[in-house]
Parts: structure tokens; C-alpha cells; sequence
């Protein structure tokens, strides 16, 4: 069994309203198993047999869809995948000691295909 970590987006915002109970159950209904959700924020640990986060992924988004009636984006990743995620360091140590963050997103499509570019960046656009 591989431990994976469901990220459902926007599960419990826009009039939407997902109690963790039922969610768990959902989970469980699909055939997974120890599933276990954190507070209320729509992320949800289980085991499976599966070895394909992607088709894992598609199989959730569908049943929540169905048994919600409406969609739920959802990002599947196994533990092992999350902690090189959390551990990787793009940038190279800085000479000068400062804290630094860095955040991770998924974006279903680019910012530049939504609008203009100047505009995903926040600067004005030219008159």
C-alpha cells in the first residue's frame, strides 16, 4: 500500500459545504483505506494499492463530482512525492542571510492565457 495525500481545492468555499465525516466516507467508498482528513481544509491522507497518482487522481475527482454534483480539483501526490516537493531548494543558498518562503500552486491554466501579461504580473497596462 502506498500512503498518498488528497489536496481537494475549494472544497468548502463558494456555498459549498463538505462535512469531514461524509468526505471520509467518500474516500472509503472508492476502496481506500486509514483515511483520515485534516480540519476542515479539504486534504485527505489514505492508503492504496494503486501505483498511479494521476489515474488515482481522475478516478477521485469523478466520484466527487458524481456524489457531490460538483466539480472538485484535486491534486493526488504520495508522501514520498510531497516531502521531495517540501525539501526541494530551486534557489542556490543566499550570501546574505534573510528568511525566504517559497509557494507552491497549480494553476489549471496560465495566467498569460487569461489576460494580457503585463496584467498577470500586476504592472499597469500601457495607454
Amino acid at each position: 500500500m502506498i500512503r498518498y495525500i488528497a489536496l481537494l481545492r475549494a472544497i468548502n468555499v463558494g456555498g459549498h459545504k463538505v462535512k469531514m465525516d461524509r468526505l471520509r466516507k467518500l474516500f472509503e467508498s472508492l476502496g481506500l483505506s486509514n483515511v483520515e482528513t485534516f480540519i476542515a481544509s479539504g486534504n485527505v491522507i489514505f492508503d492504496s494499492p494503486a501505483e498511479d497518482a494521476r489515474t488515482l487522481e481522475k478516478q477521485i475527482e469523478d466520484y466527487l463530482r458524481k456524489s457531490l454534483g460538483f466539480e472538485v480539483a484535486t491534486f493526488v501526490r504520495s508522501v514520498s512525492e510531497l516531502e521531495a516537493i517540501a525539501g526541494y531548494r530551486p534557489f542556490m543558498p543566499p550570501r546574505i542571510q534573510c528568511r525566504r518562503q517559497l509557494a507552491l500552486h497549480r494553476f489549471p491554466v496560465r495566467p498569460t492565457e487569461r489576460r494580457g501579461a503585463t496584467e498577470a504580473h500586476g504592472l499597469p497596462k500601457r495607454g
